[in-house]
């Protein structure tokens, strides 16, 4: 299958990391884009096999192709598009400790296929080819994670390579323009998630089909995702607190979807007589997990979006959540809101949903606010952006810029940290000295440069730049 001009590379790294929200953002998209031409411009490095299959969209991955066009043996079952006059490597799975290396397979990708741009589900960035970041949260930056982990640090530098930014909401644009002041503003674009049409009210006997499969015989209230997570941000320890206060608790379940496969020992001490079920749900049988439960429960403490409180409003099932970050934007008026961390809200919210009147207002008004998210309204958008940047950039120009020469210079000398950061654990204590002494002088050298880049960075003359590039694009739409 051949791949049409322009070339758009994207990584498809996430799925190796996770199968969580940013996946499915991800398996969406490009569901979406496989249904129009767009798709026909794609190529999706897939590490080791662990990006979904979907038919249209062409792959960068998998076991040596021979210069005989055949596949390997190994590869006989593998029916995933492939691109005419191309030889396939295989793409090893992501390991941060090689963040440098990983950039310039990432380079090699994008030259073979003279790519014009570079994306990543993730923050993998390659050498020069121009890229878009899409900036799901800023989770590590706001709940004070070390920033100076290697995945975090990676982080920082795809933020400092990019050339335009996608955010999935508006609070995470503006925590991005917070923690990166350096970022031109214009430079940035919020475009929303979208809702997956499997998402709807289920039927009763739906509903009463998955309770029965999964002996669920109390009301139930539900949470989906992650219950604690880093420094405990998702906050389920509120729900837990207010069950365990509750005087009508044993009354109802607790379904969990997703998350850690055991309940956590600070929550279950909390609920020691209360019904907790845990499980492990496709779609189909997650609708109606969602259309049954008496609510969801998302106390987050922070959100980049909040793709569960949207699922859950497209089945008509009502919310309880927090008012901050991103979670007014995706709940709007359809949920009730309670503080972080007040244990007597959360007992009068899950009180009051229960009111008739109260629970078929939210469920209305829920249902209207989900119409307002749309898988392909965010494919489009992205194509568009996707569109005009390549049109403003030329790739070669790019490649060539002051900035892009630093940033090769700069991954170059962290190769060779990384390599000699290897010698040093295969090598026997008493060798170790003369690399430690040598990897101090290169990370100086590191140093320099990234304050250099940063430098050019926030400097009057690349904002100028970019509004000279976005100029030319314009000319050139009119001429």
């Amino acid at each position: 299958m051949n791949i049409l001009s322009p070339v758009i590379i994207i990584d498809g790294v996430f799925f190796q990391i996770n199968q969580t929200g940013i996946a499915r953002v991800w398996q969406k998209l490009l569901e979406e884009w496989q249904k129009s031409n767009f798709s026909q411009h794609i190529i999706v490095i897939d590490r080791e096999n662990t990006a979904p299959r979907i038919e249209g969209i062409r792959y960068y991955s998998m076991p040596l192709y021979d210069y005989r066009e055949k596949a390997l043996e190994s590869d006989r079952e593998n029916t995933a598009p492939r691109i005419e006059g191309i030889r396939y490597y295989s793409m090893p799975l992501y390991d941060y400790r090689e963040k440098a290396l990983e950039s310039e397979r990432l380079q090699s990708v994008c030259d073979q296929f003279k790519a014009d741009l570079f994306i990543s589900t993730y923050y993998t960035t390659p050498l020069s080819t121009p890229s878009i970041l899409m900036v799901h949260d800023m989770i590590p930056e706001v709940i004070g994670l070390d920033l100076e982990e290697l995945c975090w640090k990676e982080k920082y530098y795809s933020i400092l390579y990019a050339n335009r930014y996608i955010c999935v909401s508006q609070n995470t644009a503006n925590d991005l323009l917070k923690f990166y002041p350096h970022i031109d503003k214009s430079l940035i674009d919020v475009i929303y998630n979208g809702i997956d049409e499997t998402f709807g009210t289920a039927s009763d006997s739906e509903i009463l089909e998955i309770k029965q499969k999964l002996g669920i015989e109390l009301p139930y209230f539900l949470l989906v995702g992650s219950r604690m997570s880093l420094n405990g941000y998702k906050n389920a320890i509120l729900f837990f607190k207010a069950l365990a206060q509750w005087n009508d608790s044993q009354k109802f379940a607790v379904v969990c979807i997703g998350g850690e496969p055991e309940l956590e020992e600070e929550l279950s001490v909390l609920v020691d007589n209360i019904k907790i079920y845990l499980f492990r749900l496709n779609d189909k049988e997650l609708n109606a997990i969602y259309s049954g439960a008496i609510a969801l429960i998302y106390p987050s403490l922070y959100e980049g979006f909040g793709l569960p409180i949207l699922e859950a409003m497209a089945c008509g099932c009502p919310v309880i959540t927090c008012r901050n970050s991103s979670l007014p934007e995706v709940a709007g008026d359809a949920a009730i809101y309670v503080d972080e961390y007040d244990v007597k809200e959360m007992i009068q919210a899950i009180e009051q949903i229960q009111i008739p009147i109260i629970r078929q207002q939210l469920i209305q008004a829920g249902l209207q606010q989900a119409q307002k998210f749309s898988w392909n309204i965010m494919a489009n958008q992205i194509y568009l952006i996707c569109r005009d940047m390549i049109q403003s950039l030329n790739t070669e120009e790019i490649s060539k810029t002051r900035f892009s020469l630093l940033w090769q210079e700069f991954r170059k000398e962290q190769i060779k940290v990384e390599q000699l950061q290897k010698k040093q654990v295969c090598q026997k204590t008493s060798h170790v000295e003369p690399y430690l002494e040598e990897i101090a002088a290169l990370q100086q050298s590191l140093e320099l440069v990234r304050l250099e880049i940063e430098a050019m960075k926030t400097s009057k003359f690349w904002k100028l730049r970019s509004l000279w590039l976005k100029f030319k694009a314009l000319i050139s739409l009119h001429f």
